[in-house]
């Protein structure tokens, strides 16, 4: 149970954290001794959690705990997800990219040379100079390549 927003979820949604000499540190690993408190990793939950002085009651404090360790955790993992949102964006974009550029090079016959896949080498997507997707086709490919041309 979150002590934040005092909801129930899994055990692998939620950040265990752990005093340890007055001061509050995260657990990501689950692994650190003594009472732990459950908390979503999310700015809104640990403000509430913060502002009830939820910690000092689950964790079985004498005072309020010193909170920047946590602070300092949490806005680090959600600076991580943003970065890994955007990259996972561009990815799908330059793979849209790609796999256009794919489409409007490959012939729908076979070339007189008998081969169905005409690019050879590198293909780098419009948008970003740094994605390219290696377009060598491999002996297996041009099999298959070839008994998909015939069934069509």
């Amino acid at each position: 149970m979150c002590v934040g927003c005092r909801g129930r979820d899994s055990w692998s949604a939620l950040l265990r954290v752990v005093a340890v000499k007055g001061e509050l540190v995260p657990d990501p690993r689950r692994r650190l001794p003594g009472r732990g408190a459950w908390l979503h990793p999310s700015t809104t939950c640990f403000e509430q959690a913060v502002r009830r002085k939820a910690f000092t009651r689950a964790l079985r404090l004498q005072a309020g705990p010193d909170v920047a360790r946590v602070a300092d955790h949490l806005t680090s993992v959600q600076q991580d997800e943003k970065e890994w949102l955007a990259e996972a964006e561009a990815l799908r974009q330059a793979s849209a990219d790609v796999a256009a550029t794919i489409a409007a090079a490959r012939p729908s016959a076979p070339s007189a040379s008998g081969l169905i896949w005409p690019l050879s080498g590198t293909i780098t997507s419009p948008s970003r100079s740094d994605i390219s997707i290696d377009v060598t086709p491999a002996p297996w490919r041009l099999c298959i390549d070839r008994m998909y041309m015939r069934s069509a």
